[in-house]
C-alpha cells in the first residue's frame, strides 16, 4: 500500500500468531505488532488519516528534532506553517522575473564541478548546454 508521504512496507504474519506493520511515514520508519491482519490495515488507515488531517489543518507533521534535542529550539524556526498556503489559488499569475546578470550570477555558481569530476555523457551535454545559456550563446 502507498499513500502520499507514507510506505507501508509490509503488513506479514509472524511465526503464525502476530500481524507485524511495517511502515514508514516522512522517513520515520514505525514497526508495530497486531493479533490480526485487520487490526493491522485499521492502524494503518488510522495514521494515515491523522496525518492528513494535521496537513489539512496547517499543522506541521515533521520533527526535526526531539525536545531533549538541545538544537531542538534552533531547528523550530524552520518549521513551515502551512495555514497561509491553504486556501492558495496554485494558478495565480506570479511574477518571477529575475534580472540576468543575478540569473547569470547563480548559474555560473552552479556550473561549478569538482576537479577531476567526469559526468556520464547524456549529463555532461546538459550542463555544457547550461553553460552556453549562461554565456548567451543560445536562448534560455
Amino acid at each position: 500500500m502507498k499513500y502520499k508521504g507514507f510506505n507501508i512496507l509490509e503488513i506479514e504474519k509472524i511465526k503464525g500468531i502476530v500481524y507485524q506493520l511495517d511502515m514508514t511515514i516522512d522517513g520515520k520508519r514505525i514497526r508495530r505488532n497486531f493479533a490480526t491482519l485487520q487490526e493491522a490495515k485499521d492502524e494503518a488507515d488510522k495514521m494515515v488519516k491523522s496525518y492528513r488531517k494535521d496537513i489539512e489543518a496547517g499543522k506541521s507533521v515533521v520533527d526535526l528534532a526531539p525536545a531533549s534535542d538541545p538544537r531542538a529550539k534552533e531547528f523550530k524556526k524552520f518549521e513551515t506553517k502551512w495555514k497561509k498556503y491553504l486556501d492558495t489559488k496554485w494558478t495565480e499569475p506570479y511574477n518571477s522575473k529575475m534580472p540576468l546578470k543575478k540569473l547569470q550570477s547563480i548559474a555560473k555558481k552552479l556550473e561549478v564541478t569538482p576537479e577531476g569530476f567526469t559526468f556520464q555523457k547524456q549529463v555532461g551535454k546538459i550542463y555544457e548546454d547550461r553553460k552556453k545559456m549562461t554565456k548567451g550563446e543560445i536562448p534560455i
